[in-house]
């Protein structure tokens, strides 16, 4: 991923601050708080929230391990936070695995997949 390369302009920037701010909320972590954790100043944050900037992809995938979701949430490509955060939390996993493992979660996967796919009918 090139760390300098910024979110595309046709995503709306204020509805990703918007999930960014109640994510924030509701971990009862403040801006300030963020921005200092994460290397950046708060200046930075104000910035986007005004447009006058947009964040990088790196510091955008940084927010969302920060935050525990993922970047398809903020940029609003992934509806739910909950389902995000599972589907962070799984590609975080998979990153360990052997290609035998990753092979075995692939076949299961499908399987699940198949299975819904019969229910759903």
């Amino acid at each position: 991923m090139n760390q300098n390369a910024t979110i595309p302009p046709s995503l709306n920037l204020l509805e990703m601050i918007g999930r960014i701010d109640q994510l924030l909320r509701e971990q009862k972590k403040t801006a300030s708080q963020m921005s200092r954790d994460l290397g950046f100043s708060s200046g930075l944050y104000s910035q986007w929230k005004q447009g006058k900037q947009s964040p990088s992809a790196g510091r955008l995938y940084r927010i969302a391990v920060y935050l525990g979701t993922s970047v398809d949430y903020l940029v609003g490509l992934e509806p739910d936070t909950a389902g995000a955060g599972l589907r962070h939390e799984i590609m975080q996993a998979l990153g360990a695995l052997q290609p035998q493992a990753l092979e075995k979660v692939r076949d299961f996967v499908l399987f699940i997949a198949s299975q819904a796919e019969k229910n759903a009918k």
